[in-house]
């Protein structure tokens, strides 16, 4: 992006359903980089910063994968355990 500079500057901004601001980032890696790569990045870096917090139901999934030695699906229900998370994540 600031090729002339030696750098790559890549901002994001994630918004929730109603459009209000959640968390904006901005960072300056060293290099030049394609498009692409540029998209890739500001994505990885977006997902460095999601809060645990917010992800309550996938760390309740990975703690009960050690309940089953193969991959499980569940399709139009949730496990029992995660009832609760979801519907405390549901905004009303």
């Amino acid at each position: 992006m600031f090729e002339e500079m030696g750098y790559t500057g890549i901002g994001g901004i994630v918004r929730d359903y109603t459009g209000k601001v959640v968390f904006a980032s901005s960072v300056k890696i060293p290099g030049s980089f394609d498009p692409l790569t540029m998209d890739l990045l500001a994505l990885r870096d977006g997902l460095l910063f999601v809060p645990r917090s917010g992800n309550k139901a996938t760390r309740k999934l990975a703690e009960l994968s050690s309940a089953f030695s193969t991959l499980m699906y569940w399709h139009g229900e949730l496990p029992r355990c995660l009832c609760d998370v979801v519907a405390k994540d549901i905004p009303f």
